[in-house]
Parts: C-alpha cells; sequence; structure tokens
C-alpha cells in the first residue's frame, strides 16, 4: 500500500491492489458521499473563474469470503471529457469503469466492486454543477445542480456551455498543480 498525503490534511491519495481504479489514484471519502458533499458547499460558496476541475466520485463495495460487506466512497479529479451530452459522459465513465479495478493480490480474501460512479462538472455560464449518475447495473441520471441546492433538468444549451467550458478549463489547464490530475 502506497499512501500519499495531498496538501490538506483530509486528502489521503491510496493505490492499494484490488480497490483502485486501473491507473487512477483516488482520495479515499472518510464517509460516503464526502467529495460531492465537498464539492457542493464549494458550489454554494461560489467557484471563481471557470470553476475547478471535474469530479468523479465512485462507490465500491468489498464482498469478503466470510464478514460483512463494506462499502466505501473514493474520488479523483479531472479534465478535458467531452461533455457535450449526458450520453458521451455516461460512454466515457463506463469505459473508464470497465477498465476495472487493480488486480487484487493472490491473498485477497474477497473481491471490490464498483456499484454507482458520478460525474460533476462545472457551467461556468449558469453558474452551476451539471451532474450525470450511473448506477450499477441500472441507469443513467442527468440533471444541474445550482448553488442553492436546486436540481433542474439540463437543456441543450447547457450542454453546450458545458462542453464550452470544459474545453476552456482544459486548455487554460485550470487545476494543474496537485491534488488534481
Amino acid at each position: 500500500v502506497k499512501f500519499v498525503v495531498g496538501r490538506k490534511q483530509d486528502l489521503v491519495w491510496f493505490k492499494m491492489s484490488g480497490e483502485a481504479l486501473v491507473g487512477t489514484k483516488e482520495v479515499i471519502e472518510g464517509n460516503l458521499g464526502d467529495g460531492a458533499a465537498f464539492r457542493k458547499q464549494a458550489l454554494e460558496l461560489g467557484f471563481a473563474g471557470l470553476g475547478p476541475p471535474d469530479l468523479v466520485s465512485t462507490r465500491k463495495r468489498y464482498k469478503p469470503v466470510w464478514g460483512k460487506v463494506v462499502e466505501r466512497g473514493y474520488y479523483h479529479l479531472m479534465r478535458g471529457l467531452d461533455t457535450s451530452s449526458c450520453a458521451v459522459i455516461a460512454v466515457n465513465l463506463v469505459e473508464k469503469l470497465n477498465q476495472g479495478l487493480e488486480p487484487a493480490s493472490v491473498l485477497s480474501t474477497g473481491s471490490w466492486d464498483i456499484y454507482e460512479a458520478e460525474y460533476r462538472s462545472f457551467n461556468a455560464i449558469e453558474k452551476c454543477d451539471v451532474v450525470v449518475e450511473a448506477r450499477l447495473p441500472g441507469g443513467v441520471r442527468a440533471f444541474a445542480l445550482t448553488a442553492d441546492g436546486r436540481e433542474l433538468e439540463v437543456t441543450d444549451s447547457m450542454w453546450k456551455e458545458l462542453h464550452i467550458c470544459s474545453v476552456a478549463r482544459e486548455a487554460l489547464r485550470v487545476g494543474e498543480s496537485p491534488p488534481y490530475h
């Protein structure tokens, strides 16, 4: 197990076989949903400029050979994903998840699986987060989340604005320094 502490004391990067997404450094949530909750609090305070990089949250379940099932939340930050529609984001999420988890140790006494993923991207024009939730197995749902916590339907113009904001964040390398990757 390799631990590297980020700038904030509550961020712990990890890579553990069997539990980490292939090729991705993730942050372990202290409680399920912490990543989304921190993002929502920051949205309420107002993001500056183009906003932060996009947030990808995953929920994973460990099923031991014996004993209690454990559920954990993880998140990582990214830029550069095509955010032009719900379908495109969902396909990219599924592709990432289909890469799977790092191989488990031969001494492992159980297995991890991913049962939920969420992608959040800031629309700097509308000042809202666009959220795409994927339940595995299950469906995909997209909505806009305003600073006051209201959920709105994502319109075609909001998808276009989101795509422009995402391209601009990538071009300007917003969030280049750690803990963003």
